[in-house]
């Protein structure tokens, strides 16, 4: 009797144990789905010991790669970041060179992927939002602008009406652009799609502007609110 009893218990224990293990994803290959360049577009910092690291970046802090074999690169702030990756379906460990691994979960949501982390070198306690800058293929190529109007800006001398060629942009695939809008300096950088909006992050700036578009083929139609001027643009435009 004692001996059967020993065994139930013990099958029981071995059981408990499976079922633990199960419950809890190990750390395996990098998953494919970050093979790949990742950008932020938003990253708060939090319960730093120095209160002058708190904040928030709103685009471009973190540009990290990751290669087929789990080797990573990239910059953070102005530091280079290089190592080994592993993950799972919501964990990555990212190791330097020298074994010190940071555990960074992730998540999925409609503005991009949700990141957040303890920092072993400074302690701040980090949360944000990275994308793959990207751009559709129904987007990739040159668009000009056949007209358009702008309204509502601070400047009231700044509303008006354009006829041709005020607005022009080349997009690729790889999520890069640079076009000009009026007589504004030529400007580049990187953006993606989300829905029926893009997001365009300018090299050099931590903003980036948001733009709704429809588009039909060759022709379409944008409209943003800018950052800047505070004008509401509205622009028919055709592909070259």
């Amino acid at each position: 009797m004692k001996r059967q009893l020993f065994t139930f218990w013990l099958l029981l224990l071995v059981l408990i144990c499976s079922c633990s293990d199960d419950d809890e994803e190990g750390l395996g290959d990098l998953p494919d789905y970050w093979v790949g360049t990742w950008t932020s577009v938003l990253l708060n910092a939090t319960s730093c010991p120095d209160d002058t690291d708190n904040g928030t970046c709103t685009v471009g802090c973190l540009s990290i790669s990751f290669d087929s074999e789990g080797k990573y690169s990239g910059v953070f702030f102005n530091e280079t970041i290089s190592g080994t990756a592993t993950g799972n379906s919501n964990t990555l460990e990212l190791c330097s060179p020298n074994n010190e691994c940071t555990t960074i979960t992730y998540s999925f949501t409609s503005s991009g992927t949700s990141v957040s982390w303890t920092d072993l070198e400074d302690g701040c306690s980090y949360n944000g939002i990275v994308i793959q800058p990207n751009f559709p293929s129904e987007l990739v190529g040159t668009w000009t602008s056949n007209s358009g109007v702008a309204s509502g800006c601070d400047d009231d001398s700044d509303s008006g009406t354009c006829t041709q060629d005020c607005l022009t942009y080349t997009f690729d695939v790889d999520g890069t652009f640079e076009g000009e809008l009026l007589e504004e300096p030529q400007r580049s950088g990187f953006g993606y799609a989300s829905g029926s909006s893009l997001y365009l992050c300018w090299s050099g700036e931590f903003s980036c502007q948001e733009v709704t578009y429809e588009i039909s083929g060759d022709s379409g139609t944008v409209t943003w609110d800018d950052n800047e001027d505070g004008c509401t643009y509205t622009a028919d435009i055709s592909k070259e």
